[in-house]
């Protein structure tokens, strides 16, 4: 095989790959256009967060992984915040809003703590069912990756460096 048809078939393989890189990023899932309140009271679109890598964790106070995995979550939010990461925690439906308020209270929760009291946001994201559920967003609100129980933390934070890095 001559070197030019050689160089040939690897350009072509690299616009292949590139292109689809490009096709994926682009059918990647954004975030719902929806605007959170959280306990404080502030209202917030969830699109002021672009620029910035989010974790959107749907959590209960019933449910015992999300109040064993909040320490963890909470510290994962504290190492990252600084370089522009930033989460938001909506509680269930279900969850009773003072239940959800002394959990946050009590356990000092650092990020962003929301009330989905009429089911919207929850509906907005495909109906979650099942507590925790977690997505990771990329600067440009894609998301990224979607975690259904308690996350192997060690390849959330290698994700969340990647998505900083970006």
């Amino acid at each position: 095989m001559s070197r030019t048809l050689t160089n040939f078939i690897l350009l072509g393989v690299v616009v292949t790959i590139a292109a689809l890189l490009w096709l994926w990023k682009v059918d990647a899932p954004t975030v719902p256009e929806v605007i959170i309140t959280t306990i404080q009271g502030q209202k917030l679109p969830l699109k002021t967060l672009r620029g910035h890598v989010v974790l959107i964790n749907f959590w209960a106070t019933d449910c015992a992984i999300c109040v064993k995995e909040m320490p963890m979550m909470a510290a994962t939010y504290r190492k990252y915040q600084p370089r522009g990461f930033e989460a938001v925690f909506i509680a269930m439906p279900h969850d009773r809003p003072d239940h959800v308020v002394h959990f946050a209270n009590r356990n000092q929760l650092p990020f962003k703590v929301v009330l989905d009291v009429q089911g919207e946001i929850n509906r907005a994201f495909g109906d979650i069912k099942v507590t925790p559920t977690t997505f990771v967003v990329d600067k440009n609100g894609r998301i990224v990756k979607r975690i259904v129980g308690e996350p192997d933390f060690e390849r959330l934070h290698a994700l969340i460096e990647r998505r900083l890095a970006d």
